[in-house]
């Protein structure tokens, strides 16, 4: 097999892990019942609190200036 064949099936092979990636996606829906700091909630799913964290927030921390 040669170079340019490789390239192609490990293109596909990734292309096809995306589109599973996608499809396995699970939709998460509730209601915020509390704010830890800027970025960390908690979120009643299914009766019951679940912590969430934001990915690729920077907020400060409650200690830290503007916390509040």
């Amino acid at each position: 097999m040669s170079c340019r064949h490789s390239s192609a099936v490990v293109f596909c092979l990734c292309f096809l892990l995306c589109l599973v990636s996608v499809a396995l996606a699970a939709e998460f829906v509730g209601i915020i019942v509390g704010v830890i700091d800027g970025d960390t909630l908690d979120v009643l799913h299914n009766g019951q609190a679940e912590r969430i964290r934001l990915n690729g927030i920077d907020c400060p921390e409650k200690g830290q200036a503007f916390g509040k």
